[in-house]
């Protein structure tokens, strides 16, 4: 996948995602549990936090360092810290933290040399794409799902 492919297909998997959160009303928004244990505000401080992730991977990969991976388990503990972390802050501060990490994410793999990005170094595409991509598609459907469930009360 080239870069452009790849900034095509996040920025149109983000623009769903961003599409059916700000559909959802306010107070749908901020409902605590809406999402599972999350509400949409607690998912929206979660992708931002690992957009933060993926820059500072880029950054690390620029600058010749070595990238850290987490098990599965360290991921869980992660969200959980970081929801827990977020939990008291205003939905418009978890927004706007939410388009600036974003933009700022889609700027730093434009600049990213696209020599480095086909080379995959550090299994970049993988990573990157479940920061970005996958991870926009994966809450889309479970928003998708919870409205869904929400119908049908």
């Amino acid at each position: 996948m080239t870069k452009a492919e790849f900034l095509r297909l996040s920025n149109k998997e983000w623009q769903q995602l961003v599409g059916t959160v700000f559909s959802l009303p306010s107070e749908i928004r901020e409902r605590a549990e809406f999402l599972g244990e999350w509400s949409v505000k607690d998912m929206l401080g979660h992708i931002s936090y690992w957009e933060g992730v993926a820059l500072e991977r880029l950054s690390s990969i620029l600058n010749g360092g070595k990238i850290q991976f987490f098990e599965e388990s360290e991921i869980q503990r992660i969200n959980k810290e970081q929801v827990e972390k977020r939990r008291s802050e205003p939905l418009e501060t978890i927004r706007r933290n939410f388009e600036l990490t974003h933009t700022e994410l889609m700027r730093a793999i434009d600049r990213f040399p696209e020599e480095k990005f086909q080379s995959n170094e550090q299994n970049l595409h993988e990573w990157l794409a479940e920061d970005t991509f996958k991870h926009y598609a994966e809450h889309r459907q479970k928003l998708i799902e919870a409205l869904a469930r929400l119908d049908h009360q």
